[in-house]
């Protein structure tokens, strides 16, 4: 192409009939309706501009583009300081035969003036009766400077939605912590006074009344085990921990150890395979599976020896991009499989929330809240929790946590 406009070949062509009229220019036209790019092609014989895609008028504004001269074309749609680069790409296009299509960063002018950044490719097609043409494509781009500021606008306002949520998050947990002690002495004072009543006017009671004064103490009692679980759940995220290295099969011996009673009394049997090392807190990793372990002893089968399996597994790819999980780190996976009553699959996230109950207290008691420490616990580690029923076997918890945690603010 000459800088004049003129687009050149050393070809030299029969008189055959216009290429408008063409079987080829026919299907490209088609083909350019389908695409989000912006057409154009260059009849090299003619020295003209034979089809514009519809989407040039859309996006530039320009219109009745077809059938002009090409040098009257480029005046249209090019600045002056883009026209030569664009005939550079097109004499590559027809002239170079390693020329590879790759796109020219430039501007094209809208109708009204304004200049538009765009990625310009140029190639050389040959059809079979009209020679050769050239097929302009362009797709808008973004400039520097504004991907820039839009990774910039990005940015702050993850930022700032960030700050808001910790400060709520912050508000909430320091609410929990203070109400929780807050209540502590009142409650106290309900539990001293109701027993000295007990202790010295019992006898002078009714049995309406004693029945009556029975129900405080075992209310009493059920506030207490309320507030120090919300205190527990508190600490979770209120503690500064010391990140160490934790020996997993070390911590479940020792939580089996600690709740030897429970286990003899409700003939559980525990089986446990090597569990693997992580950097993590470990009075944290043995609250958890402490919670998780009561959490199958308590919702057992009547009648049914306790049977508990905690082992380990290889986290799959499915669950990387379920949980989506960090590629560069290394994870581990261990199950927890009980043979109790189970739940209903719609629960499968919901025992995870504070105070969800799934059963009554009369039959399942306790507060609702060691499987929600359980996720905290998890979340702080970096690492992911969930729950499947088993039909018909029971419960299998599965806990994926990452081999090293990073400190993190809760």
């Amino acid at each position: 192409m000459k800088q004049n406009g003129e687009v050149y070949t050393g070809i030299a062509y029969n008189n055959q009939p216009y290429f408008e009229m063409t079987r080829e220019l026919s299907v490209l036209k088609q083909m350019a309706s389908m695409i989000s790019s912006l057409v154009w092609v260059c009849d090299v014989q003619q020295n003209s501009v034979v089809f514009v895609s519809p989407r040039v008028e859309a996006q530039l504004g320009w219109t009745d583009m077809t059938n002009v001269p090409a040098m009257q074309f480029w005046n249209h749609i090019l600045p002056k300081g883009d026209q030569v680069a664009i005939m550079t790409i097109a004499d590559a296009a027809m002239t170079n035969a390693e020329y590879t299509d790759q796109p020219l960063q430039c501007s094209l002018k809208h109708r009204d003036g304004t200049s538009i950044p765009y990625a310009v490719r140029c190639s050389l097609f040959k059809t079979a009766d009209a020679g050769d043409v050239l097929v302009f494509t362009a797709e808008k781009t973004e400039t520097v400077e504004q991907l820039e500021k839009a990774h910039q606008d990005i940015e702050e306002k993850m930022a700032a939605q960030l700050e808001e949520l910790n400060r709520s998050n912050q508000e909430l947990e320091e609410f929990a912590y203070v109400a929780s002690h807050d209540l502590q002495e009142p409650l106290r004072k309900i539990s001293t006074f109701s027993g000295r009543i007990q202790s010295k006017y019992g006898d002078l009671l009714q049995n309406e009344g004693k029945m009556y004064l029975d129900r405080i103490l075992v209310a009493t009692e059920d506030m207490r085990t309320l507030i120090d679980n919300l205190l527990d759940f508190s600490r979770v995220i209120r503690a500064d921990h010391t990140v160490s290295t934790v020996n997993l099969s070390a911590v479940v011996h020792d939580v089996v150890r600690d709740l030897e009673l429970v286990i003899e009394e409700t003939n559980t049997t525990i089986t446990q395979g090597d569990l693997p090392k992580i950097t993590g807190v470990t009075v944290q990793m043995k609250q958890l599976f402490t919670n998780i372990i009561n959490n199958a002893i308590k919702f057992r089968k009547k009648d049914t020896p306790v049977h508990i399996d905690i082992q380990q597994g290889s986290v799959s790819a499915e669950e990387v991009a379920r949980w989506n999980l960090l590629p560069e780190k290394k994870y581990f996976k261990i199950t927890i499989a009980d043979n109790g009553i189970g739940f209903e699959d719609e629960y499968a996230e919901r025992i995870f929330k504070i105070f969800q109950r799934l059963h009554g207290k009369a039959e399942y008691p306790g507060s609702g809240i060691g499987l929600a420490i359980c996720k905290k616990i998890v979340d702080y580690h970096q690492g992911r929790i969930y729950a499947e029923n088993i039909a018909g076997q029971g419960a299998r918890f599965t806990i994926i946590l990452p081999e090293k945690t990073e400190k993190t603010n809760h």
